[in-house]
């Protein structure tokens, strides 16, 4: 008897429960929706998701990430140890939005990339967006060949500025 009583009230809690949208990533408190042609691609250590975000000039990739231990300022700042190039050199262009009641940084950069992501070796492009939630930062970011991330810098800016915070009525 107590058994059934444990599994209805299971199934209670559980029918109940909202539902995270298909094709929905939740990020710390933040929760982005993406499109069905981006393909999910494994992710480890503080990387929650991964996708491949296919275009007519190749691939480029998406990546979600939690920054639990450290500032809006020493993020944005290691963005250019990424690059061969000088700082004042791959900024391309950067300014502050504000999206689901958080601060969020953006930035777009050019340069020669270092290695690591399966990107490069060559010039890449990297279109960044770091919410400063009230649970940490989230880094959304937008990585390849720069007519890959081209093509997809608008779908990419549109998933990013749809951000909402999951756990807000």
């Amino acid at each position: 008897m107590a058994r059934r009583v444990i599994l209805g009230l299971l199934m209670l809690v559980l029918s109940t429960a909202p539902a995270m949208a298909v094709g929905a990533i939740e990020v710390g408190v933040l929760l982005f929706r993406v499109p069905d042609a981006w393909v999910q691609i494994p992710a480890a250590g503080h990387r929650v998701a991964a996708f491949e975000v296919p275009t007519e000039h190749g691939s480029a990739i998406v990546t979600f990430d939690r920054i639990p231990d450290a500032s809006a300022s020493a993020v944005t700042a290691s963005w250019a140890e990424l690059f061969e190039e000088a700082p004042e050199d791959i900024v391309q262009k950067s300014w502050t939005e504000r999206i689901a009641d958080c601060p969020v940084h953006f930035a777009r950069l050019y340069g020669a990339w270092r290695g690591g992501d399966g990107i490069g070796p060559g010039k890449v492009s990297m279109a960044t967006a770091l919410f400063e939630s009230r649970r940490g930062l989230v880094l959304v970011r937008l990585l390849g060949q720069p007519d890959a991330v081209e093509a997809a810098a608008g779908t990419f800016l549109s998933v990013v500025k749809r951000g909402e915070d999951g756990w807000k009525p």
